[in-house]
Parts: C-alpha cells; sequence; structure tokens
C-alpha cells in the first residue's frame, strides 16, 4: 500500500494535499473529471418562442418595474426579443450533430401532427425563483400546459432516440426567465436576486 506524506500547503486544491506515488493518480482523476465536465457542457436548446405580443409586453413591463427598484439588475436581464420556455438543453460537438440535430426537430414535428397536438396558448400569473439567481414567470398549470409538456416529450425522446442526449436529466419545470444570473459570468456589485421582489404588489401578474 502506498504511503502518503502530508504537507503545508496555502491552496485548497485536492493534488496538493499529497505528496508521493498517489498524488499523480489524482492529479489525473481531478483533470478526468473537470474534462468530462467540460465535455458535457450544453451549447445548444430546444425552446418554444414566445410570439404573444400581450406576454412580452407584460413581461416588458415587469422587467423595467424590477430595474427601477434595483438598477443593478439590469445586468442579468433576458432580451424581449428572446424570451422562451426552453423545453430541452444539449450539446452539439459539430457539423454533423447540428445536421442530426435539424433532422430530430424535422421527425418531433412530424410525431406533434401525427398526435394532433393542437398549439398551446400558454398563460402566465405570478412570480418566481430558482436560488435566487434565476426570476420567471409562471405558467398557468392548465390543459394547454399539459399540451407543452406532450410536445416536449416528444421532442426529447425523437432527439434521443437519434443520439443527441439532453444534459438536463431534472423533470421539465416549464418557466418564462425575466432575469438570470449565469453561472461563471461576474456581475458588478449584484450577488443574487432579492426575492423580496415577489412581494411588491405591483409585479403581481393576473
Amino acid at each position: 500500500m502506498a504511503s502518503f506524506e502530508k504537507k503545508k500547503i496555502s491552496t485548497t486544491k485536492d493534488q496538493d494535499l499529497v505528496t508521493g506515488p498517489g498524488k499523480k493518480a489524482l492529479q489525473v482523476a481531478t483533470e478526468t473529471k473537470k474534462d468530462k465536465q467540460q465535455k458535457e457542457r450544453p451549447n445548444a436548446f430546444l425552446a418554444f418562442r414566445i410570439m404573444n405580443q400581450q406576454i412580452v409586453h407584460h413581461a416588458a413591463e415587469i422587467q423595467k418595474e424590477i430595474i427601477q427598484s434595483n438598477p443593478l439588475l439590469s445586468q442579468a436581464s433576458v432580451s424581449i426579443a428572446k424570451l422562451h420556455i426552453t423545453l430541452m438543453v444539449f450539446e452539439l460537438k459539430n457539423d454533423e450533430d447540428k445536421q442530426r440535430a435539424q433532422q430530430c426537430l424535422i421527425k418531433a414535428c412530424h410525431r406533434i401532427r401525427m398526435a394532433q397536438l393542437v398549439p398551446p396558448q400558454i398563460r402566465f400569473a405570478g412570480l418566481s425563483n430558482f436560488n435566487d439567481r434565476v426570476l420567471f414567470m409562471n405558467p398557468v398549470n392548465d390543459a394547454h400546459l399539459d399540451v407543452l409538456k406532450q410536445i416536449a416529450t416528444i421532442c426529447r425522446e425523437t432527439f434521443e432516440e437519434n443520439g443527441i442526449l439532453r444534459l438536463d436529466n431534472r423533470p421539465l419545470h416549464p418557466h418564462l426567465t425575466l432575469f438570470q444570473l449565469k453561472q461563471g459570468s461576474v456581475y458588478e456589485g449584484l450577488t443574487k436576486i432579492d426575492s423580496r421582489i415577489l412581494n411588491k404588489e405591483i409585479l403581481k401578474l393576473n
């Protein structure tokens, strides 16, 4: 059994905590884990685009009111022109993957038509947040949202059957993001989205 010698260090990296025969193996394991995380980073997503101008206008008004109460949040606001509900995220490594994704989308659309699903008319009511880093509008839980979930399931299954795996295995949680503090990004003077703004009457959606 290999023995390890502990030493004093000024860093918190795991591979610096030991010396001896096992150090190289530990470094390799750490680097492999980092490489795997980098390889699995999504660079593409499939989404339901928000085109209803009443919803778009309402979302813009909410953003405006929130930014007036805290101007720093302007750094984290989502472009109104890009409002959407994400159905799945995945990684496309090359042009071949992109072509396969396009074919998957065509197949998924065909399956949706065969299922005779009526295009959903999503409505929203109220605001929520994820871990004080994402502020979003909640979709109304009705038959239209059920249809959207069915569409998402068809898309996910079609993509996965053709080798494009989604990188987020959590259950679908439809939402319309208005503000987002992205991981790895630096926001001047802003560390979280204060959830107390959810209690302001002016932000209530009807």
